[in-house]
């Protein structure tokens, strides 16, 4: 499950944009509650119009973003790898939805590529993806290269070490 999602729509790193559902780290007396899917209600959130603006933020009609989050950066700070079940209306047809050709075509008609196809390493294979350089697959998402080569190798030393418990011949 570590490589399989070992795919974000963004290069590693710090975060330039939000997306939906995205991956949140607070300290645990900052969050109150926390919804799958929805955003914290946080220490912050919960204040009514003049304990926020005591706190020295302005009110908006909605308090969210939470104005003390930021983005962290994935490569020195803390890296969260979202896995999920993959529902099977996400990998039908998935081959004419992630294909190339299909790529600029609109959503409605097409569908949407669900299944990550990463980005290669090589600046000269990613600007293939025009011409179908990932075997007529539109490259669409990043690898993080500290989850292959640090906590992959971890991760097999630890299971390992733990396969006599298992009834694997």
């Amino acid at each position: 499950m570590l490589q399989a999602y070992n795919c974000d729509r963004q290069p590693p790193g710090k975060k330039t944009q939000v997306m939906p559902a995205e991956k949140q780290l607070y300290r645990p007396d900052y969050v109150l509650e926390h919804f799958v899917h929805y955003s914290a209600v946080t220490a912050l959130s919960e204040k009514n119009t003049s304990e926020y603006t005591k706190e020295g933020f302005r009110w908006k009609r909605r308090a969210f973003p939470d104005p003390r989050q930021r983005f962290g950066n994935e490569l020195t700070e803390g890296l969260m790898v979202h896995t999920k079940a993959v529902a099977k209306q996400d990998t039908s047809g998935w081959q004419r939805m992630c294909s190339i050709k299909n790529m600029y075509k609109p959503i409605r008609k097409q569908g949407l590529c669900r299944l990550g196809v990463p980005w290669p390493k090589d600046p000269e294979l990613a600007a293939l993806n025009a011409t179908g350089g990932g075997k007529g697959m539109a490259y669409n998402c990043y690898v993080n290269e500290k989850v292959e080569t640090f906590f992959v190798p971890r991760l097999q030393e630890q299971l390992a070490e733990r396969l006599r418990f298992f009834d694997v011949k």
